[in-house]
Parts: C-alpha cells; sequence; structure tokens
C-alpha cells in the first residue's frame, strides 16, 4: 500500500489513504472492512480509467480474432463431424440389432426345417416299409393263383392222356379242383394290387416331402449362415462406428477448449 502511494505521487495523482482505499474498494479489488496489503498495477488500471474487473479478466489479450474465428470454424466442423459419428453409430447399432434377430429367425427356421426333413425321412421309410409288406401279400396271393392254374393246366393234361384209370382219375380230381370257389382268392388278388397302388402313391408322395423338407432345410442352413455373417459385419461396423464417434467427441472437446 505504501508503494502504492510513491507511485502515484510519482505520477502526479497523490491520494489519501482513504480516497486509494475508496477507489480500490469501488472496483472490488477489496472489501468494505478490509485492508490493502499489495496493490497490483491491475487494481490502479481498474479505478484510474474507471473500468469493469470483470471485463478486463475476460477481455482477449491482442487482437486474436483470426484465431477465435479459425477455432470456432473448427469448432464446427468438429462438431458436424461428431453429430455424424453419432448418427453412423446409431445407424450402426440398429443394424446390428435387425441383424442379431434375422440370425435368431433363420436359426429358429433352419431347425424347424431339419425337425421337417427329419419327420419326412421316417414317414417315407414308414410308407416304404407298408409297401413292401402290401407287396409281399400280394406276391403271396399271385403265388397261389399260380399254383391253381398250374394244378388246373396239370389236371387237364392227365384227363386228357394216358390209361382209362389215370384219366377217370385225373378227370375226377379236375372236376373237384375246378369246383372249388376260387372266388376268395380272386378278391384278395384284387384287394392286394389295389392296396399296393395306393402304397406306391403315399410313398411317393412322402419321398416328394422328405425331398422338398431337405431343400427347405439346406435352404434354411444357407440363410441362417448369411445372416450371421451379416450380423458379424454390423458388429464390426457398429465397432468401428463406436471408434470414430468417440475419437469425435474427443475432437469436439479439444476444439471446445480452444476456443474457449
Amino acid at each position: 500500500e505504501m508503494a502504492a502511494h510513491v507511485f502515484l505521487e510519482k505520477f502526479a495523482e497523490t491520494l489519501t489513504v482513504r480516497e486509494l482505499r475508496a477507489k480500490l474498494r469501488s472496483t472490488g479489488a477489496i472489501g468494505e472492512s478490509e485492508r490493502p496489503k499489495k496493490v497490483p498495477l491491475t487494481h490502479y488500471l481498474l479505478f484510474r480509467y474507471n473500468v469493469d474487473w470483470h471485463k478486463l479478466v475476460n477481455s482477449s489479450q491482442g487482437d486474436n480474432s483470426a484465431e477465435i474465428a479459425k477455432a470456432q470454424e473448427m469448432l464446427n466442423q468438429v462438431t458436424a463431424a461428431f453429430q455424424e459419428a453419432q448418427r453412423t453409430a446409431t445407424a450402426a447399432a440398429q443394424a446390428l440389432l435387425e441383424a442379431e434377430t434375422s440370425a435368431a429367425k433363420a436359426k429358429s427356421r433352419e431347425e424347424e426345417s431339419k425337425v421337417a426333413a427329419e419327420q419326412s425321412r421316417v414317414a417315407e421309410e414308414d410308407a416304404k416299409a407298408a409297401q413292401a409288406e402290401l407287396e409281399a401279400a400280394l406276391a403271396e396271393v399271385k403265388a397261389q393263383e399260380d399254383a391253381y392254374n398250374s394244378k388246373t393246366e396239370d389236371l387237364k393234361k392227365k384227363s386228357e392222356t394216358g390209361g382209362v384209370v389215370s384219366r377217370n382219375k385225373a378227370a375226377n380230381e379236375l372236376a373237384q379242383h375246378l369246383a372249388e370257389d376260387p372266388l376268395p382268392l380272386r378278391k384278395a388278388k384284387i384287394t392286394a394290387e389295389a392296396a399296393v397302388k395306393r402304397s406306391e402313391k403315399a410313398t411317393q408322395a412322402a419321398a416328394t416331402a422328405r425331398t422338398n423338407a431337405e431343400a427347405a432345410a439346406n435352404n434354411a442352413t444357407q440363410a441362417r449362415a448369411e445372416a450371421e455373417t451379416a450380423a458379424k459385419e454390423a458388429t464390426q461396423a457398429r465397432e468401428a462406428a463406436d471408434r470414430d464417434r468417440d475419437a469425435a467427441a474427443k475432437a469436439k472437446a479439444t476444439a471446445d477448449a480452444a476456443l474457449e
């Protein structure tokens, strides 16, 4: 404070102790009941030119408008880059969610298709087994019919050749043989043939269903693989977008600090 008085005297601005303290209080340099121990030059300049200390401490040092403009332009650029990176990151996150959902659905469809293909394969095997049984039954009926016809022809020949006794005997046996009712045998043959035809159609239908189911399963497997690849690519894209967004955020923070 004493040095401040000496300073003022040298510039012909002598003030009393009360006057100096009043000047300092008017600028906010000291409180109402406070006594100055040191008087910085800035405090003198504040009351000498009647300047608000808020304006002083916030004023630019020199003409740096060019730097400020440049910093503002950088801030605008990095802000735009940050906003774009944020949009890209959001879009990448949405794309990843959709890709993961598609992959999950594709995997579910693949599992369902595989189950359907297995069921179709089992149904085809059952149809083939049933057809084999019917064909065996038909073969047995045909064998019985062939045996009946063969016996008929054999007895006819015997009744027409040889001695009288053997011919008469063969004729009697032929008459008894022909007297037997062949209707059940014929009916069984017709029924078996119809059943075999129906079984063949069922087997063919089961085979077609199995082929279609296997094709659907293969397509589902391929779709699942493609969906998983898309999900992997979406994950990579999101990670890259997050990195870009973080870098843009850091650049924005740096630009904000530079402008301040």
